[in-house]
């Protein structure tokens, strides 16, 4: 996650188009963390214990369906994001999925079977949108307190940030975003000024044939 700290936050989330605000209440949002930890967990706890190689290929194919690492590159990227191409969005939402599952998966490397404790969800007033939090006894290398902040789908719940011990993901890439802009814009500016072409010496005026000395009759 980085060491940006953000102040904690809780909702709006996306807006779903065409979502009523009343709707029939979706499954608990912590029943749906805890199946996607419990698998997470009983993958961890094989034995002979999965390589890093494996547990990367866990998180891609089992884990990362959990999360919406679009709505984490719309809302990191701000209007910059929304002036791309879709092909140059599609990066940034590669490059924040990649960056994410890898470091869950080296923090996951160093888990040596913690257990967790999940706090009763908070829900918006409108139903839409819940923050589930998680506390790690003995967590080691690992957050003492995860924070998942996820928004109803139909009936299910995917995961849109997560803070750890207070430090939001989506914090964290917006200020990655805004520096490597200002790398590149810096470095646009200094190729400009390399292709600059050399402006000439400005001409000395041609002299009209005076004298500081006062002429002679």
């Amino acid at each position: 996650m980085g060491a940006v700290q953000a102040a904690p936050y809780f909702g709006p989330g996306p807006q779903m188009p065409g979502m009523p605000s009343a709707q029939p209440q979706a499954a608990n949002p912590a029943l749906m963390l805890r199946g996607g930890i419990d698998r997470l967990q009983a993958f961890l706890g094989q034995d002979p214990r999965p390589s890093q190689q494996a547990l990367a290929g866990f998180l891609n194919s089992e884990i990362a369906p959990f999360f919406d690492f679009e709505y984490m590159a719309k809302s990191a990227g701000g209007r910059m994001f929304s002036r791309l191409d879709a092909a140059q969005q599609d990066e940034i939402v590669d490059q924040i999925r990649t960056s994410f599952l890898g470091k869950m998966s080296e923090r996951l490397g160093a888990y040596s079977n913690q257990q967790v404790r999940f706090l009763p969800p908070r829900r918006s007033n409108d139903g839409r949108t819940a923050q589930v939090s998680v506390a790690i006894i003995n967590p080691g290398t690992y957050p003492s307190r995860l924070d998942f902040r996820v928004y109803r789908n139909g009936d299910a719940w995917r995961v849109y940030d997560v803070a750890a011990n207070g430090q939001s993901a989506i914090v964290h890439y917006r200020q990655l975003l805004t520096r490597q802009i200002r790398q590149q814009q810096m470095l646009q500016m200094q190729q400009m000024r390399q292709q600059r072409p050399m402006m000439p010496a400005r001409p000395t005026p041609p002299s009209m044939g005076y004298s500081s000395r006062r002429p002679t009759y």
